[in-house]
């Protein structure tokens, strides 16, 4: 047997911080018609506004909608945004 100097049950466990879990930064996969495009990584939580922008300034993106109308775009909050032409 193993004779400890300390109880395991007696340990303390470390405390929780929301601070210490929150993300450094934010990627943010881009798709037309829910095929994938590229990404996007922002320092800060981005607005919908935000990440519908600077996708349209991605080569592919671009290349894909030329010509089409945006019928609709899809944001999920921090992981996604899908444009249907």
């Amino acid at each position: 047997k193993v004779e400890r100097k300390y109880s395991r049950k007696a340990t303390v466990w470390p405390k929780y911080s929301q601070e210490k879990v929150k993300p450094t930064f934010f990627k943010i996969v881009i798709q037309v018609n829910s095929k994938n495009k590229g990404t996007l990584n922002f320092k800060k939580e981005p607005t919908e506004k935000e990440v519908k922008n600077e996708a349209l300034k991605i080569k592919k993106v671009n290349e894909e909608i030329k010509g089409k109308s945006i019928k609709k775009s899809v944001y999920i909050k921090n992981k996604l945004f899908n444009i249907v032409v």
